[in-house]
């Protein structure tokens, strides 16, 4: 008999300010601005079509404000784990990523020198996360949401860099010049803990 499976639909929140300025937000909170609150609007009619058994979130704001718009079709209450929360970018969070490249140009160089497995274990600057430390509390989060909801359908509300990390892992590695737009969706099909990229929308290859 084959085993039922769990559909895990990730979605990125909606857009901000800082979004819109090309600023690192990292752990710094910031609502959606007028333009993420329409995404957030189109990403819940795009999965309107899906009956979700539960609604997860990062316990951030921008996060939050775009699962309870997504909740609004659906009639379930919206989780929230910290597990899903977007990864610090330690003393440069707030800054545009041209600040970063000027006042740490000898570290962008060494790191873009790297492979994508080395670059995952990098840690840019002081107090920042590495993605495998992202991987390290966010896998284990949609394993456990997997088990639990076998044979069902959720929606996950998340952040750029936490679905950038599961598709560079769930990739083997392969490129992590990935963009992921406001509002993308990432479908994982999981196995109770094995989980595996079924489609996507919003995310592209990166030019950088």
């Amino acid at each position: 008999m084959e085993s039922a499976h769990t559909d895990l639909f990730l979605v990125r929140h909606g857009r901000t300010d800082w979004n819109a300025e090309g600023r690192f937000q990292g752990s710094i909170e910031r609502s959606l601005d007028e333009h993420g609150f329409m995404q957030a609007e189109d990403v819940s009619r795009r999965l309107s079509e899906h009956a979700f058994d539960a609604i997860y979130s990062s316990h951030m704001l921008r996060a939050r404000q775009t699962a309870e718009i997504i909740a609004r079709h659906h009639k379930v209450p919206i989780i929230c784990a910290y597990e899903l929360r977007e990864g610090t970018y330690g003393v440069v969070d707030g800054w545009k990523k041209e600040e970063i490249f000027s006042h740490y140009a000898d570290v962008m160089e060494k790191r873009e020198a790297l492979s994508p497995k080395e670059r995952f274990h990098h840690r840019l600057v002081e107090g920042a996360e590495t993605s495998a430390e992202i991987l390290a509390r966010a896998l284990p989060c949609l394993q456990t949401l997997s088990k639990c909801h076998s044979g069902q359908r959720i929606a996950v509300v998340t952040h750029g860099w936490v679905m950038r990390t599961l598709m560079v892992y769930l990739s083997g590695f392969i490129d992590d010049k990935i963009l992921i737009d406001n509002a993308a969706i990432l479908h994982l099909r999981g196995e109770r803990e094995n989980l595996a990229i079924a489609a996507h929308e919003g995310i592209t290859r990166s030019i950088n």
